[in-house]
């Protein structure tokens, strides 16, 4: 999977190069999540701008990434979701699970 990474000084921008949120994506999100974790990372922003389409399960995945962040007492903030994503989001109600 390959990921565009913009590491500041308190968060990391972590953007994945693919056109479809999968469930490949998200386990790849975590797997990167983890490892920017063990290099002191704690806050992260997932910009989604090139994700274009998404499937069923990816959005668990997406509730899962998120709810481990913040188990963690870390930050996690989903950003540059296009619209017809955000209506797949709103319509099972994804998009609440992830506030």
């Amino acid at each position: 999977m390959h990921f565009k990474i913009d590491t500041k000084d308190t968060f990391s921008i972590i953007k994945p190069l693919i056109g479809e949120i999968n469930a490949k994506l998200t386990g790849a999100l975590q797997e990167k999540c983890e490892e920017m974790r063990q290099s002191g990372s704690k806050n992260f922003i997932i910009d989604l701008q090139e994700c274009k389409e998404i499937d069923k399960p990816a959005r668990k995945g997406l509730i899962a990434l998120h709810t481990e962040v913040y188990s963690r007492e870390q930050s996690l903030v989903f950003t540059g979701i296009n619209d017809k994503i955000m209506e797949v989001l709103k319509d099972d109600e994804t998009i609440y699970l992830l506030k």
